[in-house]
């Protein structure tokens, strides 16, 4: 009886042990990826919205309501930042789904660019419909990057039921009051600015294009006044058994956000 009890025991032992060196491989195999796991050259920003209390957009500006055509549809100019003349254009009802939205614009001093010209200028190529309406977030920051200056906007659809699909970036590089460039990336990182950066040390400003829904974070950089997908290296993430287990038996697509550094190509070992 003693010795059954003494090998039950040892086989729970085996057991615990198996667990444990199991999960402890995965965890030093599968970390939860974060830009801080980078060595890379950080950026310091600058924020300059309007702040945490203050409401960016009042009640002239709907979500819901539809006007009938444009010409029902009124511009109105909305504030962005207190640092900078910095200001949104945007529609206060939802015009028709037969109009395009060609009258929004975000305005840098005397500049005003169209918010369509934009987001068709988006860096991914496979997101675009002309009807986005956007709404800025509040998220906005200045930063310079090798004597060159510009100004970080995030932004999402802001019609309801449509705000969670996708999320946008759009950088503006400025000159005194002129835009010479602005750039855009659809469906990125958006926890925080960590995916702006200098990733290879190189001396260009880098974009790490981390969209949750996919099992690759792409990398880019600016060259040539262009931000240029880099092909030959990226960050490779995958997902936890439980998470695959779900996807697979329910059909939710869960976040890839575990660090996968052997399949990783990158310009060092990790």
């Amino acid at each position: 009886m003693r010795r059954q009890i003494i090998n039950k025991i040892k086989i729970l032992l085996s057991l615990l042990s198996i667990y444990f060196f199991s999960n402890f491989s995965q965890k030093k195999d599968f970390e939860e990826f974060s830009f801080d796991k980078l060595q890379c050259e950080k950026i310091i920003f600058k924020d300059i919205s309007l702040g945490d209390d203050v409401q960016i957009y009042n009640d002239n500006i709907s979500a819901i309501i539809e006007a009938k055509n444009l010409s029902k549809s009124k511009i109105h100019k909305i504030k962005l930042s207190d640092n900078y003349p910095i200001y949104h254009g945007c529609y206060d009802s939802i015009p028709n789904y037969n109009h395009d939205n060609n009258g929004e614009y975000l305005q840098f001093y005397d500049t005003k660019i169209n918010i369509n010209s934009i987001l068709k200028s988006n860096k991914n190529k496979q997101v675009y419909s002309p009807d986005y309406y956007l709404i800025f977030t509040g998220s906005i920051d200045f930063f310079e990057f090798k004597g060159n200056d510009f100004v970080l906007l995030s932004a999402r659809d802001r019609r309801f039921f449509r705000n969670l699909e996708r999320n946008y970036w759009i950088l503006l590089n400025v000159k005194n009051k002129e835009v010479l460039k602005y750039f855009c990336f659809i469906d990125g990182y958006t926890i925080g600015k960590d995916c702006f950066g200098d990733f290879n040390n190189d001396g260009l400003l880098d974009y790490m294009n981390w969209d949750f829904l996919k099992d690759k974070i792409a990398f880019y950089s600016l060259k040539n006044d262009d931000f240029q997908l880099n092909k030959k290296y990226y960050i490779k993430l995958r997902q936890s058994k439980e998470q695959e287990e779900v996807t697979k038996e329910q059909g939710i697509v869960l976040l890839y956000d575990l660090f996968d550094k052997k399949k990783s190509k990158w310009f060092y070992k990790f």
